[in-house]
């Protein structure tokens, strides 16, 4: 049989942690490698000649599969070059199209399920980020009310894919996801919940045979993006089947700018409640604020440098960076703003319980994003009793109230962030008051009991109201 003769863009880490998949479809071929690095142009990866897309033309080739993170923005390059849009596919697409290994499982639950309610939770890449943590939330808490729950995603962190089998759920890694339609593995499932926007397609096309409560997480920046992948999805008539949810107002706001007043209602998150010691019984030599999460410019890491500039003390101070910092002209903006700052500290990337263990030191904790649905961090902080500083463009806004739980300052607003972080230095007696309110929110709004219980009753109410035109 003659094999499929396959363009491949993209050289860079996407493609290598991959390869070995490629190399088991056994009826498609690399032809040639493409990349926009000129330097790597006329080199050969795995004896295949690598070359710029420009020299595309000049080949033979049935599809050209993308391999990056910048999958959309090469997508348009290729059209712009002149490349049908019948012959580009994402990795997802080509696993779906001819693939026979799509799914691994990591499973933890052996015996018969079948007198339980099962349930389904498609998310993304499972990694250490905001919306997965939502959904192994998700999955606890339904866990914690007798249902069984397997959680499927194109791909995952092995550590944490193990941490997950560890609280009891199974793992499924079904690389087709999001390109997948009627299916019958997922008719056994009472519903299936879509977690995240970037599984619109997940979304409408189950949605036809199963009761779906799409869960939705995005800002802003991420709808171009996704509108465009999923461009046969971006009406409302292709999701009517679908019951939709937002994590918090700011989510709902962004969906419903797209999709006017389809999203009606707010299912916010929940958090495991974590012990740390206690640091009131400790004498802190310092004072601590801290930024955690993706060094980026959403979440306007800037911002905080920028205000920690002229914060006075009568003690040391010190502020942290916690969170990835890449090597793009934010990342590097990042450092040298920092470099002003002898009192700046870049802690790089942490695990969930080593930044746990700083929650301890940490007695501010600031989130000045210019657009953030619901961060997982805050409301850790305020699990921990930590003062919250977080702009008006944050979920977490919604639940605090100014001075009394927490404070709010305008996004990209400098000087109104370094006024409440020298009120709370100047302030620290009033600080354990604070935190105390703060962790009431949390009890009230974000505990698992409150989160099951809210879950339970979006999913009712899902089942109960999905129809099915005859």
């Amino acid at each position: 049989m003659k094999k499929i003769q396959l363009a491949v863009f993209g050289t860079g880490l996407f493609y290598k942690k991959r390869k070995e998949k490629l190399r088991l479809i056994s009826n498609v071929e690399i032809c040639i490698f493409l990349d926009n690095n000129m330097q790597l142009w006329g080199n050969r990866l795995d004896g295949v000649l690598i070359s710029s897309p420009d020299e595309l033309e000049k080949v033979k080739y049935d599809y050209v599969v993308v391999m990056s993170s910048y999958e959309i923005e090469m997508y348009e390059q290729l059209v712009n070059i002149g490349v049908e849009q019948s012959k580009i596919l994402y990795w997802s697409n080509l696993v779906s199209k001819f693939s026979q290994y799509k799914k691994t499982y990591y499973t933890c639950n052996i015996g018969d399920h079948s007198e339980q309610e099962q349930i389904l939770i498609i998310t993304t890449n499972i990694n250490y980020n905001g919306g997965t943590m939502a959904a192994i939330y998700a999955a606890m808490s339904l866990q914690s009310r007798g249902y069984k729950v397997d959680l499927v995603a194109p791909w995952g962190n092995t550590v944490l894919i193990h941490e997950i089998n560890g609280y009891g759920v199974d793992v499924i890694i079904y690389e087709s996801l999001p390109y997948i339609e009627e299916e019958k593995w997922i008719e056994k499932y009472k519903v299936v919940i879509i977690n995240v926007f970037q599984m619109i397609q997940c979304a409408c096309e189950i949605s036809k045979y199963r009761p779906v409560l799409w869960w939705i997480h995005e800002s802003n920046i991420s709808y171009d993006k996704i509108l465009k992948q999923f461009d046969e999805y971006t009406n409302i008539e292709s999701m009517k089947y679908a019951n939709i949810w937002a994590v918090s107002s700011k989510a709902q706001a962004v969906f419903n700018s797209h999709f006017p007043n389809r999203i009606k209602k707010i299912l916010s998150y929940g958090i495991p409640d974590i012990k740390i010691a206690d640091e009131k019984a400790r004498k802190k030599q310092r004072f601590v604020y801290a930024i955690i999460g993706a060094i980026c410019d959403l979440k306007a890491q800037d911002i905080f440098l920028q205000a920690a500039n002229g914060i006075i003390a009568d003690k040391p101070i010190e502020f942290w960076v916690i969170g990835a910092l890449g090597k793009d002209a934010y990342g590097c903006n990042i450092k040298e703003i920092a470099k002003q700052n002898s009192n700046v500290k870049i802690l790089g990337v942490l695990s969930r319980k080593e930044i746990y263990e700083k929650f301890i030191d940490i007695d501010v904790v600031v989130c000045p994003s210019r657009e953030d649905s619901l961060p997982i961090v805050m409301t850790e902080a305020m699990m921990f009793r930590k003062v919250c500083i977080a702009s008006d463009k944050t979920g977490t806004a919604d639940c605090i109230v100014d001075g009394e739980n927490g404070f709010i300052v305008d996004a990209d607003n400098v000087d109104m962030l370094r006024d409440k972080m020298q009120w709370a230095v100047d302030h620290r007696d009033k600080l354990d008051e604070i935190g105390d309110k703060a962790r009431k929110t949390y009890e009230k709004y974000f505990s698992m009991k409150v989160f099951a219980d809210n879950i339970e009753r979006a999913i009712k109410e899902t089942v109960n109201e999905w129809r099915i035109e005859k």
